[in-house]
């Protein structure tokens, strides 16, 4: 961790986050989690950092015609069920 100005910049197992941290922001805990040579020195929005360090949701999508009756519907095949951004107002047969 960095301080410039009042404002910190937080390191992770993914990179530097972009965002800058105010003290009030942050919270001091009496381990170091991380050595400073564990972070790599490239600056990562902090989404991109949660997504890497978590996996995401694996958010899917189709973008069907056919109302996901076929074999083809990309929530179908992983087993996921059609949401709102779904073919928003065609119907559906995987809700």
């Amino acid at each position: 961790m960095a301080e410039c100005e009042g404002l910190y910049t937080v390191g992770c197992r993914e990179g530097k986050l972009a965002s800058k941290f105010t003290a009030a922001d942050l919270q001091v805990i009496s381990e170091n989690i991380l050595s400073i040579d564990e972070v790599p020195d490239t600056e990562i929005p902090l989404r991109t950092a949660v997504t890497k360090a978590t996996g995401g949701q694996g958010y899917v999508k189709c973008m069907c015609l056919s109302g996901c009756s076929s074999g083809r519907c990309s929530c179908s095949r992983k087993r996921v069920l059609c949401n709102s951004r779904c073919h928003p107002g065609k119907s559906c047969k995987n809700i």
